[in-house]
């Protein structure tokens, strides 16, 4: 008697298992599919969104996501008084770290006229490296890099007689970088910019 209550207890106490690993397993299941139905609100850039450029709700549209793991990573709320720090395309969520208070921003425009013609790939919110030909006897030395990332933030043609065609852009760069763009103007440095690729 007494062996045959202890298998019924060991087989009572295997099927107590079984079934808390099968519960165990549904309630993972659940939470899992939970989690992948958990949606938030994430800001996303309604339009091209440049360096230095003031952020309100005009430029925004907010669309639900599932971030899962990703959350904290992207903008569920908009700050006051808030700047972007890196070129966003229209339609691309935005991060959080892409945005700070606009007391902080360390963004600047300045304007150059490029020497030679602009590349067609060339548009506004492209990434460029400026390059530039110190003016040397009655020509200009070798070219080099001036700045190793700026943002267009405008393209203008003149096409008058005068102008020769030229081509002036609108660039948005650090602060610290002005210094040296503003000296290769003054020496009347050859400058033009190079496409480092799209918005990014």
């Amino acid at each position: 008697m007494s062996s045959r209550t202890n298998r019924a207890v060991w087989a009572d106490a295997r099927f107590l298992i079984g079934l808390a690993l099968v519960v165990a397993s549904i309630a993972g299941v659940w939470w899992v599919v939970a989690a992948a139905r958990t949606t938030t609100p994430v800001a996303v850039a309604d339009t091209t969104l440049l360096p230095g450029t003031p952020i309100d709700e005009s430029d925004v549209r907010w669309v639900e996501v599932a971030l899962g793991e990703a959350e904290g990573s992207y903008l569920t709320a908009l700050p006051k008084d808030s700047t972007i720090t890196r070129p966003l395309a229209a339609g691309e969520l935005i991060p959080a770290g892409a945005v700070i208070e606009t007391a902080r921003s360390t963004v600047t425009t300045v304007v150059i006229t490029s020497t030679v013609d602009v590349a067609s790939t060339v548009t506004v919110g492209s990434s460029v490296e400026v390059w530039m030909s110190p003016v040397k006897d009655r020509g200009y030395d070798d070219a080099q890099v001036l700045i190793e990332t700026a943002t267009v933030a405008a393209i203008r043609e003149s096409t008058g007689l005068a102008s020769g065609g030229t081509v002036t852009l609108e660039l948005i760069v650090d602060r610290n970088q002005v210094a040296a763009l503003l000296d290769a103007q003054a020496s009347k440095a050859a400058l033009w910019v190079v496409p480092l690729g799209g918005v990014r």
